[in-house]
Order: structure tokens, then C-alpha cells, then sequence
């Protein structure tokens, strides 16, 4: 629901629009991970999170070590909640990111 959120969000503040779950690979094929949102001319991975699905130490430790090795395969990362899409200040840090004024 919150994706849906997201994209309701980026289509209201005019914001390019990413493609939705995305797998992300490495040169050799291997499955680094799915993706909420790709903006891929900007190589920035976009993920909405709600409080509880981290809630497990496990989980949370689970998901750092995806964003980690995203990371490491080069792409940038940015996370937002529910509270970030009640203003504008999730597009303008969308929009720095995604290299536009």
C-alpha cells in the first residue's frame, strides 16, 4: 500500500516516473536483489518502508546487507515512510537525487 502511496505521490509533485520492482543483478546475472522503485537514468533505488516490517533484529540485519551490497554494485539509495509523503520535502530530496531543479 505504501508503493502505491509512493506512486500517487511522485505522479501529484510531477516527479519522473521509476519502474516498480525491479530485480537488480550483477555483471554475472546473480540476484543482488528486488527493488521497490528504479529510477535507472539515474541509477538511485527507491524504498518505501513501513515501521513493522523491520521488526525482527534478523530482519532489519537481513535488509541491511541487501542495501549493502547494492551498494557496493554502485547504485544509490533512498528510503521514505508514510510521514514522508505528507509534504513536499520527500521530492525535493527526490529531485536533488534524481539531478533535476
Amino acid at each position: 500500500m505504501l508503493e502505491s502511496g509512493s506512486w500517487a505521490y511522485f505522479v501529484e509533485h510531477r516527479l519522473p516516473l521509476p519502474r516498480m520492482q525491479v530485480e537488480i543483478r550483477a555483471a554475472r546475472g546473480m540476484l543482488i536483489g528486488r527493488v521497490d522503485f528504479w529510477w535507472e537514468f539515474a541509477d538511485l533505488i527507491g524504498e518505501c518502508d513501513g515501521r513493522l516490517k523491520y521488526a525482527s533484529a534478523e530482519a532489519l540485519y537481513r535488509e541491511k546487507a541487501r542495501e549493502d551490497a547494492l551498494r557496493e554494485h554502485g547504485h544509490r539509495f533512498m528510503r521514505w515512510g508514510w510521514r514522508d509523503l505528507s509534504d513536499a520535502c520527500l521530492a525535493d530530496r527526490l529531485r536533488r537525487a534524481l539531478g533535476e531543479r
